[in-house]
């Protein structure tokens, strides 16, 4: 039961076989109509359905002729071949688009890995440089320290000749004078005893005259 106090009786046509149904009145009354009626509703609905079609169209229609139903009919026609048409046109215009998104992300992808590629062999080579740069700074830090090791001991070697020098220079000079000093001694002593001699002679001088 409708809201309006009606009841809906449905089921399948014994004709057709098509399913149908239908309003009734009050108290499951169903209204009959004459056939005027039922013609003047399919004419309406009939109606309906063109100005619809032609609206569609972009024609204002209201009451439609044979020969304008016929072109409609024609037009709708042509009007479904071009829609095909174009239906094609965009399934095809779709595909492109897509054939086309899909190269750009390939040729996307493809960059990216290049680029990925290069990014990575400018890290393997700045890692190659690095390493070479540290070789190179390890290799000049170990002949800058044999340098300083071959410096320090030649530096050793000529202090230590210098001392040598030095030790043989001051045995030298002490030999010389202690040699000095000994003949110094020596002198000193021959001259004490040239001394003594000539006092003794003058001692014995004077003990001749005193005699």
């Amino acid at each position: 039961m409708t809201d309006k106090g009606r009841y809906r009786i449905h089921g399948n046509c014994i004709i057709c076989g098509t399913h149908k149904n239908t309003l009734t009145g009050e108290n499951w009354k169903v209204k009959s109509h004459s056939k005027r009626e039922v013609l003047d509703a399919k004419k309406k609905r009939k109606k309906t359905a063109t100005n619809k079609k032609a609206k569609k169209l972009g024609l204002k229609i209201l009451d439609a002729d044979d020969k304008v139903q016929a072109y409609i009919k024609r037009y709708k026609q042509i009007d479904d071949w071009y829609g095909y048409l174009k239906q094609n046109k965009q399934k095809k215009q779709n595909k492109q688009k897509k054939q086309n998104k899909q190269k750009k992300q390939n040729k996307q992808k493809k960059q990216n890995k290049q680029k990925k590629q290069n990014k990575q062999k400018k890290q393997n080579k700045q890692k190659k440089q690095n390493k070479q740069k540290k070789q190179n700074k390890q290799k000049k830090q170990n002949k800058q320290k044999k340098q300083n090791k071959q410096k320090k001991q030649n530096k050793q070697k000529k202090q230590n000749k210098q001392k040598k020098q030095n030790k043989q220079k001051k045995q030298n000079k002490q030999k010389k004078q202690n040699k000095q000093k000994k003949q110094n001694k020596q002198k000193k002593q021959n001259e004490q005893k040239e001394q003594n001699e000539q006092w003794e002679d003058q001692n014995e001088q004077k003990e001749q005259k005193e005699q």
